[in-house]
């Protein structure tokens, strides 16, 4: 029978074939895995954020980890609370996302209430924070901006 093979179709058309088939099943195994990297990769090289609220980062924070990301919400920056709150309301502390800001970061955002903010850094997934009360953090934070405020990187 591998005579019959070989001689109708010849030894590169069998080696065509079974290349190609190598690829469609790792694509197929792979393919998934590659789009996120591809996402965290250009993210980070084309140094732009990838934009996403702060709901979808905290329900699928496994998604988005080690990825550059860009959000909108309601920053609270004091000694033992850094975190991006998904609402004003502070008895709300626990629907958030750390974020590990620096000495200096700290210092220069000091602030104890709410105020609207975007934040850029990178994602990571995992219990975080003060006491592990938080699903993930940005850890760096590459930039904080308060809106209605004078803007500091």
């Amino acid at each position: 029978m591998g005579k019959i093979l070989r001689s109708f179709f010849g030894r590169r058309v069998i080696l065509i074939v079974v290349v190609s088939l190598a690829v469609i099943i790792f694509l197929i195994a792979v393919g998934p895995t590659l789009n996120r990297n591809y996402m965290i990769l250009s993210s980070r090289l084309l140094d732009h954020p990838v934009q996403r609220s702060t709901l979808q980062l905290m329900a699928t924070p496994e998604k988005y980890d080690g990825m550059f990301v860009s959000l909108m919400g309601w920053c609270v920056v004091d000694f033992e609370r850094q975190v991006i709150q998904l609402t004003s309301d502070d008895d709300e502390w626990f629907l958030g996302i750390w974020l590990d800001l620096n000495e200096e970061q700290v210092a220069t955002f000091d602030f104890p209430e709410p105020r609207l903010c975007t934040v850029d850094g990178v994602l990571r997934d995992g219990l975080s924070g003060h006491m592990g009360r938080w699903p993930a953090k940005l850890a760096p934070v590459r930039e904080l901006v308060v809106h209605g405020a004078q803007e500091v990187n």
